[in-house]
């Protein structure tokens, strides 16, 4: 039986990274907290220094929190730990990781990823440097679980995209259609793709509610940008009450799916995304979420859906009975990282 881990993550409020400590601090008998992001902190509404954000841009991020310390004040505890279980932390030294092992060699290393981290906006130098020394690392990335073997990682594993339970749920207030305050909404952070789209929609008389960062101002009367970010509760809130919730995938990650596809789901909310391979593997189209290919066909579905208040309800309902069904919880996901950590195979 597993009894000890120490945990390296973003313990800010409505992070994801906290959301995983609070189901895995319920399965260890003894959980060690590390932080690896400065508290509090939300993006959008706290802002970094400007020598933190000159030196994340040269790929040299430093170390606000004194994850490195930390992390080396605790690998001379004996804690003799099961498992050392680190989010994406890009400021963690090599020489660190090194340290810990040679205090703690029975002691598994795992590193979760969430972002696409072949791509180099989302690296540091000292995460590539990091990779071989991580007995197994853990990606929501398809391509990454190559990709990351050619950076010189060991080990690679799967694991899905998910929703947190606990947070991510229906809220009883919003049950019908008729209690919705919005049309359609979508919660994100601005690109021009994602803008034209959402003002064509609004020139064309679809009305749209838009939380998210460095939106511009209002540009249309149908489109209502409400330039703030969302987190935890909030976001929940905003979903239950939304008819149709819009998910725009971000290109330059390669995504192809995302966690707000899961969390959308896990809100009982009704999820109209961009088509992909793993979309349609994940959701069945037209029965438990909506697909779209093109802006023209986006209107025509938004339309075609507002208009069907009853087959909103039950897609919804199919969505969230498939992520059940399937696992796409994320207590079901960490339970599997778990079980591959001790699993040589």
């Amino acid at each position: 039986m597993l009894n000890k881990l120490i945990f390296v993550g973003d313990l800010n409020y409505g992070t994801r990274s906290l959301s995983r400590y609070k189901i895995l601090n319920k399965k260890f008998s003894f959980v060690k907290v590390i932080k690896n992001e400065i508290f509090p902190y939300q993006p959008g509404i706290h802002k970094k220094s400007y020598l933190s954000r000159i030196f994340a841009k040269l790929r040299i991020p430093l170390d606000q929190v004194n994850l490195n310390n930390e992390l080396r004040k605790v690998a001379v505890l004996g804690i003799n730990a099961d498992l050392l279980w680190v989010e994406k932390s890009v400021s963690l030294h090599p020489s660190t990781l090194k340290f810990f092992k040679c205090n703690n060699p029975g002691t598994k290393i795992i590193l979760v990823l969430e972002d696409d981290m072949f791509l180099k906006h989302n690296q540091s130098i000292f995460f590539r440097n990091t990779l071989p020394l991580f007995d197994i690392i853990f990606t929501t990335k398809k391509r990454n679980l190559s990709e990351l073997k050619f950076l010189g990682a060991k080990r690679t594993e799967f694991f899905l995209d998910s929703y947190d339970p606990f947070l991510h749920k229906q809220l009883p207030n919003y049950n019908s259609i008729k209690s919705k305050c919005f049309d359609v909404s979508f919660i994100g952070t601005f690109e021009v793709d994602r803008y034209e789209t959402l003002l064509f929609l609004a020139k064309r008389g679809i009305k749209i509610t838009v939380y998210g960062n460095n939106w511009p101002r209002n540009t249309h009367s149908n489109l209502d940008i409400r330039n703030t970010p969302l987190y935890g509760n909030d976001y929940t809130l905003f979903i239950n009450q939304s008819k149709i919730n819009l998910s725009f995938l971000r290109k330059m990650n390669r995504d192809q799916v995302t966690s707000r596809t899961m969390e959308i789901i896990g809100c009982s909310g009704f999820l109209m995304t961009e088509k992909t391979d793993e979309h349609e593997y994940l959701f069945e189209d037209n029965k438990e979420a909506i697909f779209f290919t093109n802006k023209n066909d986006l209107f025509k579905k938004i339309n075609y859906y507002l208009n069907n208040n009853k087959l909103i309800k039950k897609i919804a309902s199919n969505g969230k009975k498939r992520a059940i069904k399937s696992g796409y919880t994320m207590n079901m996901q960490i339970e599997k990282i778990i079980e591959k950590s001790f699993n040589s195979f």
